[in-house]
């Protein structure tokens, strides 16, 4: 009897037990959904005081006539991305008796009432956190988002909308540029100092037709405009600017080699003689030395590759004086050149007296007078253009008149490609592929890490289009 009873008490103890972890895991439940409850109320009491605007945080705005309603939270939204942001620091506390509201408490700005919609939809898409609350200004059309950049730049926002991004080669691709108002191909371009445009000068339109037109790019408006007629008609000529802004154009051809220079003045209407060239030269390359002289390099002194020049002059415009430049190692007609950060001259392409398209470069010493070798090209090269990138030192080779030897015999081809030399490391890769091949083009560097490639002789055609280069 006691053994029955003894374990009748254990089983007692154990539904006990059993009870009890069953009493305890409900209570524990209950607590959780409590805690849930409560959390869901709490989101629930913060979501509805976040659609309830207070009438302190109320901002009535009439924005050239037309009549918007907001939040401070949502005008000061930007100032993380653009501490500059005028509405940022308007409606920030900070300037509460500047505002001067009309009758109805608006807040009056004399801009365009239109684009303010798409500019208070991103402030709010920042407010609420969306990565994609510029999206709908990045799609207006062109002809809009000219007008849109000018009221983001009075806003102070422009950086937040279009955060600049630094100039990568690998990530960067041609885009179509503005078209010149003739189809030009071996000119001479140039940018202007003070963002004034950019320049391009001569050149031809086709076979025997040469130019004395120059045109001038508006970097605000992107388009072309006539620009003061050349004295002389100039096909392969080449040209360079001068820090006070004087261009100086040299040499080419216009049914002979010529070796006269043209200037321009800023603020003239009119082209004026320059000094002489010592040699006579078409199809050579001008950079500028400093503000007073140019150098002028390679080039041919006669109608064809088989005249082309190994020598460099420097011209004084001060003085008018010629003087000899560093000897290149070899000579070059339809090279190009750029001016490396730390002075020198990278000599790139080109053609022989051989009538060889060339892969090699050269580096000038404009100090020393010596030449010494650059990097080589993987692809020969000539009636190329070639400017630094934005940010590395590099260069980039674009386009030009290619080939390969077969049976002794160069067979030119216009190309697309484009190729980066690194100097300092003495090597080479591809760059970007251009829009469409192009030889006799010209290449500047824009504002804004861009780089504009303009004209040229593309698949036979002499064209009038550009391409810009950037992110």
């Amino acid at each position: 009897v006691w053994k029955a009873e003894r374990e009748e008490l254990s089983r007692e103890r154990r539904k006990l037990k059993e009870l009890e972890t069953r009493l305890e895991l409900e209570a524990t439940e209950g607590r959780r959904a409590l805690a849930a409850d409560r959390a869901a109320l709490a989101a629930e009491i913060a979501g509805v005081e976040g659609m309830v605007t207070g009438p302190a945080d109320q901002v009535l705005l009439n924005v050239g006539g037309r009549h918007y309603t907001t939040t401070r939270g949502t005008l000061t939204a930007a100032r993380t991305l653009a501490p500059a942001s005028l509405l940022g620091a308007m409606f920030s506390g900070r300037h509460e008796g500047r505002q001067r509201p009309d009758g109805e408490g608006r807040v009056f700005f004399n801009r365009n009432g239109a684009l303010f919609e798409y500019i208070l939809g991103f402030l709010r898409g920042v407010s609420a956190g969306d990565a994609q609350a510029a999206f709908e200004i990045h799609a207006l059309p062109k002809t809009q988002m000219r007008v849109m950049r000018e009221e983001l730049k009075y806003y102070g926002l422009e950086s937040a909308v279009f955060p600049l991004v630094h100039f990568c080669i690998d990530l960067a691709t041609f885009s179509p540029g503005p078209e010149m108002l003739s189809s030009r191909r071996g000119f001479g371009a140039v940018v202007l100092p003070e963002n004034r445009g950019v320049l391009v000068a001569g050149g031809a339109a086709g076979r025997g037709n040469y130019l004395a037109s120059t045109e001038l790019l508006n970097l605000t408006s992107q388009l072309f405009s006539p620009a003061p007629l050349m004295r002389s008609r100039r096909d392969g000529c080449a040209a360079a600017v001068l820090g006070d802004g004087k261009v100086v154009v040299v040499g080419g051809y216009n049914e002979a080699i010529l070796a006269t220079t043209e200037i321009l003045r800023p603020a003239s209407e009119h082209w004026t003689h320059g000094p002489n060239l010592a040699t006579g030269r078409s199809g050579c390359a001008a950079l500028t030395v400093n503000n007073s002289s140019i150098l002028i390099i390679g080039g041919t002194c006669g109608s064809n590759s088989t005249s082309s020049l190994s020598s460099t002059e420097i011209i004084d415009l001060a003085t008018g004086a010629s003087t000899p430049g560093p000897h290149m190692n070899c000579p070059r007609s339809y090279c190009s050149a750029v001016r490396m950060d730390d002075g020198r001259v990278l000599v790139i392409g080109g053609k022989n007296r051989n009538t060889r398209i060339l892969s090699t470069t050269e580096i000038l010493d404009l100090t020393s007078g010596t030449s010494t070798p650059g990097p080589e090209m993987d692809t020969a090269r000539c009636r190329a253009a070639a400017t630094l990138l934005p940010t590395d030192g590099k260069v980039l080779v674009i386009g030009g008149i290619g080939g390969e030897q077969i049976d002794g015999v160069d067979l030119a081809v216009t190309l697309a490609s484009t190729e980066v030399l690194d100097v300092a490391r003495n090597t080479t890769s591809p760059g970007p592929e251009l829009g469409i091949p192009r030889s006799y083009c010209a290449a500047v560097e824009l504002p804004g890490d861009r780089i504009l490639v303009v004209g040229g002789l593309s698949n036979g055609t002499t064209v009038s289009t550009s391409e810009i280069l950037g992110m």
